[in-house]
């Protein structure tokens, strides 16, 4: 279809953003800006890694053929849009601790509302949304 293309290329793009994530989050490593190596925690962060790698695989996977995969790609949409109800929810009633990590969740939800933004309007525009 005429924006498989750049489809491809986001999942592709959203796939290298979750291996970062897999591996900052696996070692404690502190270079995203927003990433604050002092919330580290061994478990919690080993169980994060893990959901990032199989995310960036499932993305890298749905980039190999985008029209068989086009009901997944809606999934990962509506995933997203659950992922950003989950971070509003996190900013306005928990109680975070401190203001790094209520910067990082705001940060990766703004990231997280333009990634899943650009793929419903790509799959609009193809025609073929949910």
């Amino acid at each position: 279809m005429k924006y498989d293309k750049t489809i491809k290329i986001i999942l592709i793009l959203g796939s290298i953003y979750y291996f970062i994530g897999a591996i900052v989050h696996f070692f404690g490593l502190s270079i995203y800006p927003w990433y604050d190596g002092r919330l580290f925690s061994s478990y919690h962060d080993t169980v994060i890694s893990l959901s990032a790698m199989v995310l960036g695989l499932i993305l890298f996977a749905l980039s190999k053929n985008i029209e068989k995969y086009r009901q997944l790609i809606n999934l990962v949409i509506i995933s997203g849009i659950i992922a950003i109800i989950f971070s509003l929810y996190i900013i306005f009633f928990v109680n975070l601790i401190g203001t790094i990590k209520q910067e990082q969740t705001i940060v990766e939800m703004v990231l997280l509302i333009i990634y899943v933004g650009f793929l419903t309007y790509l799959n609009y525009k193809n025609k073929k949304i949910l």
